[in-house]
């Protein structure tokens, strides 16, 4: 088993997301209850849904870096590994960050919003994917 070399996690705003959202569809689904006298089970199923969802998100780290490669898992139920030398380059916008790999011969991406990271864990990302890049480069 490989160890891990750096963990990047979800920052306050990433990680309480769906938290927030959960909330508001299930105070909307009792104030609507409330108003009209019947119980809107969509609002208050979707609401515990996303609820429970976030709950096993919290703790997730999005990126966990490797010595050969890294992996990129927004969510609990979304996990891809990238190899090192198939990394080509990155972005880092302003809202949003593209890493740009190959896989199978094929040009891919990854893309994100930059508000799951906090301002440090933009650039040690920022830092590691150009270390990474340097070092399979060769400069």
């Amino acid at each position: 088993m490989e160890t891990v070399i750096k963990e990047i996690g979800l920052s306050w705003k990433g990680r309480n997301k769906s938290f927030i959202l959960g909330g508001i569809m299930i105070f909307g689904s009792f104030f609507l209850a409330v108003m009209f006298k019947k119980l809107p089970l969509m609002p208050l199923t979707f609401g515990f849904v996303i609820l429970i969802i976030g709950f096993f998100n919290s703790n997730v780290k999005i990126f966990k870096f490797y010595s050969k490669h890294f992996v990129f898992q927004p969510g609990i139920a979304h996990k891809k590994m990238i190899l090192n030398e198939k990394l080509e380059s990155f972005d880092i916008q302003k809202r949003t960050i593209i890493i740009y790999y190959k896989d199978a011969g094929k040009n891919k991406k990854v893309k994100f919003l930059k508000e799951v990271l906090t301002d440090e864990d933009v650039e040690v990302l920022r830092n590691r994917l150009n270390e990474i890049i340097v070092n399979r480069v060769g400069v």
